[in-house]
């Protein structure tokens, strides 16, 4: 069975930068460079070749145009006793939001229970274990300005998720690509 997601890539000169997000303690399982990514839509774990098959028939009709993307800021999920994620957050683009409104859509006829839950765009950097909120507190007064430098986005990905003992290792399944303003 596969553990699917949808996924927007973050440019390598981007995620450079992101690395300089990360505090220095030893209580934050770090995302690895090569795993930083924008979800726009985590799909679950029980798919097999004919379900990748027909997430992809019903992905391929989504149009959305291509656009750009700046990541802003940092924050956590979680409660200060227990913060579950560090992030860096996305500013705020409809494109981005109509193009994830329109996979979800696209996909609720499929017969799966689908994560639905609202949609806070963000590039995962760590999940903390234990962490103090004075170091949580520290992080978000260390980065509160970070900006990154504008990125395009021309597609997005359906993304398999192997978990093994070592973390998550990442494969393309396909590539969808999103329209430019001229070719309209």
């Amino acid at each position: 069975m596969k553990r699917l997601f949808l996924a927007i890539e973050i440019p390598e000169d981007i995620r450079d930068d992101l690395l300089d997000l990360r505090i220095n303690t030893f209580n934050v399982n770090w995302t690895p460079f090569e795993n930083m990514h924008l979800t726009l839509q985590f799909l679950g774990d029980s798919f097999n070749d004919n379900d990748v098959e027909s997430i992809c028939s019903k992905l391929s009709r989504v149009r959305n145009s291509a656009f750009d993307l700046t990541l802003s800021s940092v924050g956590y999920f979680g409660s200060e006793n227990n913060p579950r994620v560090l992030y860096c957050g996305v500013e705020k683009e409809q494109t981005l939001l109509d193009l994830q409104k329109q996979i979800v859509d696209s996909l609720r006829s499929f017969e799966f229970d689908m994560e639905v839950r609202k949609y806070i765009p963000h590039v995962t950097l760590g999940r903390p274990k234990k962490l103090p909120y004075e170091e949580v507190a520290r992080f978000l007064q260390s980065f509160s300005i970070f900006r990154s430098e504008v990125f395009h986005v021309d597609k997005y990905l359906l993304m398999e998720s192997i978990l093994t003992r070592h973390g998550p290792v990442y494969n393309v399944l396909e590539e969808f690509e999103l329209y430019e303003m001229d070719g309209l």
